[in-house]
């Protein structure tokens, strides 16, 4: 089915309110290096936070091509859409701010593929009176709601748009079996969902051959979010194959169904903060072009005075391939 790779990327010291030319690539990885062509790649344009750090999120797509053992690292460059450092003769900026994140050996910018295991496992079949459960977690531009609040844009973000992923945590589900999964987010207003959904999304997906597992769906960037808006995510999963036994004829005959669609769960819920006056940032307290602070951390600066600093989640979203990392048994 293939696997969707989406990349976070947590940056500091940019100049604030500056665009800059975002690039993703997907690389294999063999004995600690990245070998060959990137096997996906994505270019975007971002704009920094006046703040100068914030958080951006980078949908790379879907591949089918995994292989099973084997390992991938997402590489991460930015660099200014203006020239904004190194100053000439005349003191104008002759080069634009670069900052990268390309280690091969990060664990938290990397895919991993199980082994293929002879034989399989035994897909799940739920008991009778199992029923679906689906739970959630939103994010908004890479901050992850919880059980212990929502989670929060600033103003000046959402005005820009709000990337919003969806990550549901299932459980009771006909393992192997492909689900169509629907997320909608719904604004809120005295913990009742009113309205139309703002976004639909709708993606398929295969359930673990445990019947328990997670899947990612992005739900897009979101524009038009009203400031101090509360906004929910809900979210339903339809099995594509009849295989529940509704009449107890002992044939399947209608599909199965699950949902979570809760207005008042802080984990499923994306919130928009009152607006805040914010003073642009510049690297290090200079005006552009003069020199700034060095990158954090040891990441590559690429010859620049006013160092980026990149860092990198990878959120990975799997139907139908053999996951690495957390598989949970039924």
């Amino acid at each position: 089915q293939g696997i969707t790779v989406t990349d976070t990327i947590a940056y500091s010291n940019l100049f604030g309110g500056k665009a800059y030319t975002v690039t993703a690539k997907l690389m294999k990885v063999e004995n600690g290096q990245a070998v060959g062509e990137p096997i996906l790649t994505t270019r975007v344009v971002k704009t920094a936070d006046a703040s100068g750090a914030g958080t951006w999120v980078v949908d790379l797509g879907t591949t089918t091509g995994l292989e099973p053992g084997a390992s991938y690292v997402v590489f991460e460059r930015a660099v200014s859409v203006d020239k904004l450092v190194e100053p000439g003769p005349d003191g104008q900026p002759t080069k634009p701010q670069e900052g990268s994140h390309e280690d091969p050996t990060d664990p938290s910018q990397t895919v991993t593929v199980e082994p293929k295991t002879p034989g399989g496992d035994e897909p799940n079949v739920p008991g009778e009176g199992d029923k679906p459960e689906l739970k959630t977690t939103a994010a908004a531009n890479g901050a992850s709601a919880s059980a212990a609040g929502a989670a929060s844009v600033a103003a000046a973000d959402a005005a820009k748009g709000v990337a919003v992923t969806d990550t549901i945590a299932y459980s009771n589900l006909f393992g192997g079996k492909e689900y169509t999964v629907t997320a909608r987010l719904m604004k809120v207003e005295n913990g009742q969902a009113v309205g139309d959904p703002i976004v639909t999304m709708t993606v398929l997906r295969t359930a673990d051959a445990s019947g328990t597992g997670t899947w990612e769906v992005p739900i897009g960037t979101v524009e038009g979010l009203e400031v101090g808006g509360t906004y929910v995510v809900f979210e339903k999963a339809v099995s594509v194959d009849d295989l529940i036994d509704g009449d107890g004829d002992g044939k399947a005959d209608k599909p199965q169904e699950g949902s979570h669609e809760d207005p008042t769960d802080p984990s499923q819920t994306v919130t928009v903060k009152p607006v805040e006056p914010e003073t642009p940032n510049t690297p290090g307290g200079n005006t552009p072009g003069e020199p700034g602070d060095k990158p954090k951390g040891g990441l590559a600066s690429t010859g620049v005075q006013a160092g980026a600093v990149l860092a990198l989640a990878v959120a990975v979203l799997a139907g139908g391939v053999f996951l690495a990392s957390r598989r949970r048994r039924g």
